[in-house]
């Protein structure tokens, strides 16, 4: 068990695609809402930090997708409507 993010850090996800792992959420920094995400490619034992995107309107929570190895993060803000993002392997 870890933290991530800030105090501000709400709605985590989780999903794993044989040794990758990733956590995404969405936090406050006092001005808009950020999507962040953390990957790992070895299984959880280190991750990479990522900032997805941002919005100053209404956001639902981050969703995360497997499909084989490939790992993706759903989110739908007022603004921008549903975005998808693909995480990135991490060296």
């Amino acid at each position: 068990q870890r933290t991530v993010g800030s105090e501000q850090a709400s709605h985590a996800d989780l999903a794993a695609a044989g040794q990758r792992v990733a956590l995404v959420w969405k936090e406050f920094d006092g001005e808009q809402v950020q999507l962040r995400a953390e990957v790992s490619s070895d299984g959880g034992h280190s991750f990479k930090r990522l900032n997805l995107a941002a919005t100053r309107g209404a956001s639902d929570q981050p969703r995360l997708l497997q499909s084989g190895t490939e790992l993706f993060t759903f989110w739908r803000s007022e603004p921008e409507g549903l975005r998808v993002f693909a995480l990135p392997e991490t060296p």
